[in-house]
């Protein structure tokens, strides 16, 4: 079932929480009932405390020992024949200090008259008000309690004359109430008689009421109160009608219900006593009514659809109707209609079988009445597998390469896949997609010319999703967002980085080149550099100080070369 909608919790006083909340919008089967979870709200999480109630409950009050000014947390979970929901959303309540309200004390009688009394009690400390609660006997109606501010003192008028008053007073603050302090007080005369009702005539629209002329009272002035009920408590609530006159035509009830029907003494001193014997008033039955208590429940199992339902009166009918089943496919538009034969039983049962996965149910009864009325809801089969892994990516040309991770393993029926396209933001399955593609696997392709009716810079949503042979959609689980620009937009950024490119390409290759040069003219430099070194070491003797011209010949070998003798003066120089 889908989760409890609107839950609410409210501290009673120092240890009672109401916490109250309405039916899940889906149950997908039979309700069987609910689960109340509360704790501490902390940083570590703690286990939950919860409370369990019947479907056929929406509120529940929980009474432990909560800390004052602690935070608690509350959810509520709704469980069907095989499921639980999902949490509900969860409603933190601080529990407040002050919820602790002192008992009223020392209730005392000022004063006391055969139709008044006057009480007064004892102050409560940091009280906002207090309630008094006046009771008269079981076959008295109820009394309306009445809220004192500012006072400790209250005067009760228009006692009833011969009865004993159990009256009640309670100290309040803020919402929360303290135990209550009871007092009795009794006042003497002739108590005020009953009165018996009789069922003088009935209709499909009225029902005629007449009761008896009290004795031993002035009849001219009294003023008579009509009660009536579906249960005993509501009889009690308060008279439904006043009236002078001595019977009444009773209209507007519903048809097909069984009340409780009594007539007592409101004015000028009352409320008198009811009749011991409250008169059973059947209402006639309206065959239009819708059924009560539809339920649908659709198993994947066994791929069966259980209707339920309960006849529209609950009370025991001479004859019954045939109801009449109608089922719409939501998806598909597609409708059957049976109809069921008339049965006494109490809870009517039809079964559909060979519900395939991925439908969308609306389902209707009524009676087979012409104009009949008939209670309508909607249940949903189990989910079809869904495409996942979804991963969209355009090309420079406008193309989008949609791209899914293929369902595998289902058998129930052959199967395609759709890729489809939403203007905006996510996928609004309120309105047709925009563009729906067709394809057997992944990848598929979105051509530009299909987008051509998207405005440049407008936002488009793509999605995957299966689509059976049956013609039933799975749920689309993934989806990406994208901004449409046109193609010569898409191409601009590849332009713009070829020319950044050249930017820095250029100045790059020019550096290169002149390092290329400068480390060529280093090189050039040191070896010419080296052979002048060479050179000058080879015509150089460093012993002599002697240059050696044309002389190629290593150290070792000038030491064995014959040096030529010197001429002296007194020898003659010939010259051939």
């Amino acid at each position: 079932p889908s989760p409890p909608l609107s839950v609410s919790v409210i501290q009673q006083n120092g240890s009672r929480v109401l916490v109250s909340w309405e039916p899940p919008k889906e149950a997908n089967g039979k309700l069987e009932g609910y689960t109340i979870n509360y704790r501490p709200q902390s940083k570590n999480v703690t286990p939950a405390q919860n409370v369990k109630v019947s479907a056929s409950e929406t509120s529940v009050i929980i009474d432990k020992d909560f800390k004052p000014h602690e935070v608690y947390e509350f959810w509520v979970k709704a469980r069907n024949g095989k499921h639980e929901s999902l949490s509900s959303v969860m409603v933190p309540l601080t529990f407040d200090g002050t919820s602790f309200v002192e008992k009223v004390t020392r209730i005392e009688v000022l004063n006391k008259t055969a139709k008044s009394v006057t009480l007064r009690w004892k102050p409560v400390t940091n009280a906002d008000g207090y309630m008094v609660v006046p009771i008269l006997p079981q076959t008295y109606p109820v009394l309306p309690t009445i809220k004192v501010q500012n006072a400790t003192v209250i005067t009760l008028d228009n006692m009833v004359p011969g009865t004993q008053y159990v009256i009640k007073v309670a100290a309040y603050v803020k919402n929360f109430f303290g135990q209550h302090e009871t007092t009795i007080v009794s006042f003497g005369g002739v108590p005020l008689p009953a009165l018996n009702v009789e069922l003088k005539e009935k209709t499909d629209q009225y029902a005629l009421l007449q009761w008896d002329e009290p004795k031993g009272l002035d009849t001219s002035k009294l003023v008579y109160g009509v009660y009536y009920g579906t249960s005993m408590d509501a009889l009690f609530e308060a008279a439904r009608i006043n009236t002078t006159a001595r019977s009444i035509k009773l209209a507007g009830l519903m048809p097909c219900q069984s009340y409780l029907v009594s007539v007592g003494i409101v004015g000028p001193i009352g409320p008198g006593p009811l009749g011991r014997n409250p008169l059973k008033l059947e209402t006639a039955y309206n065959r239009t009514l819708p059924p009560k208590e539809l339920t649908v429940d659709i198993n994947e199992t066994s791929q069966e659809m259980t209707i339920e339902w309960q006849h529209s009166c609950a009370l025991d009918l001479t004859a019954y109707p045939a109801y009449i089943i109608t089922v719409r496919e939501l998806t598909l538009n597609k409708t059957s209609v049976v109809t069921v034969q008339p049965s006494s039983n109490k809870t009517m049962v039809h079964v559909f079988r060979q519900i395939p996965k991925g439908a969308a149910y609306e389902i209707s009864v009524s009676t087979d009445i012409p104009n009949a009325q008939a209670v309508r809801m909607v249940a949903y089969s189990a989910p079809l597998p869904a495409p996942d892994q979804l991963q969209v990516w355009p090309e420079r040309n406008g193309t989008y390469v949609v791209f899914w991770k293929a369902v595998k393993d289902f058998k129930d029926d052959g199967f395609t896949y759709e890729i489809i396209v939403h203007e905006g933001h996510g996928i609004n399955n309120s309105v047709p997609p925009f563009l729906t593609i067709p394809a057997k696997e992944p990848p598929a392709f979105i051509q530009p010319d299909q987008l051509k009716s998207i405005a440049d810079h407008g936002v488009f949503t793509v999605g995957v999703r299966l689509k059976t042979d049956q013609g039933l959609y799975s749920d689309i689980v993934e989806t990406e967002s994208f901004t449409k620009y046109s193609a010569w937009i898409m191409m601009e950024p590849s332009t713009a980085t070829v020319s950044s490119a050249w930017k820095w390409i250029v100045p790059t290759v020019v550096a290169i080149v002149l390092v290329a040069v400068l480390v060529y003219f280093v090189q050039r430099h040191r070896r010419l550099q080296s052979s002048f070194s060479r050179f000058a070491n080879s015509h150089y003797d460093t012993r002599t100080g002697a240059t050696r011209i044309g002389c190629t010949l290593d150290d070792d070998e000038h030491e064995h070369q014959e040096v030529p003798r010197s001429f002296s003066d007194d020898e003659p120089l010939v010259i051939a």
